[in-house]
């Protein structure tokens, strides 16, 4: 299956909802892969292995 990219919205590692439903869209589709940018992103990324992310990209710089 392809790989479909899913821009993480957080605020401070607390992922927001929308982006956990666009997990689930994603899954439908293809290999969801979680990127998170920001402070706090590397906090992410067990709640988006729960929410089905196969992968995620962190990317913690101010």
């Amino acid at each position: 299956m392809a790989d479909v990219l899913v821009l993480v919205d957080h605020v401070d590692g607390a992922v927001r909802k929308p982006t956990l439903e666009l997990l689930t869209l994603a899954r439908r589709i293809g290999d969801p892969v979680a990127l998170a940018l920001g402070a706090g992103a590397e906090a992410t990324a067990g709640v988006l292995g729960e929410h089905g992310a196969t992968r995620v990209l962190t990317a913690d710089a101010p």
